[in-house]
């Protein structure tokens, strides 16, 4: 295993999911990529541009926090705006990651049952390994 993409949006499980990914990566000298991906906005087009370009910023400034923590050199960060499971699935692939690890519930406002609505359909989607955190 020699690249591992972290799911963080912030939340209380990803917050576990980071000492895990930490673990992991020393132990098995891997490379880690932090995804944050914060949903798209269903305003209007003309009003988006610069609420879009804010959000990002703001995910591109949690993925930063959340990299500093993880305690090894290089972690790459990606933060994107869109669907996340989409996104997560997709950058997973494109990247070529062995492994995507996430929390097993996120900030979303939807409670699930068992896992967070983007988890599971990570889980059901990705071609890839996922390592869900509880």
């Amino acid at each position: 295993m020699e690249k591992i993409l972290l799911a963080y949006d912030g939340s209380e499980t990803c917050d576990k999911a980071v000492g895990k990914v930490s673990e992991l990566a020393q132990d098995l000298n891997a490379s880690v990529t932090v995804i944050t991906v914060v949903e798209s906005a269903t305003s209007a087009p003309s009003l988006q541009n610069g609420y879009s370009s804010q959000r990002e910023e703001k995910a591109r400034e949690m993925a930063e926090k959340c990299a500093e923590r993880i305690g090894i050199e290089n972690v790459n960060i990606i933060a994107k705006e869109g669907n996340p499971a989409h996104l997560i699935c997709n950058e997973a692939e494109k990247g070529d990651f062995d492994l995507v690890v996430m929390g097993e519930r996120g900030k979303s406002r939807i409670k699930r049952f068992l896992i967070g609505s983007t988890t599971e359909k990570v889980v059901r989607q990705s071609k890839k390994s996922v390592m869900v955190v509880k």
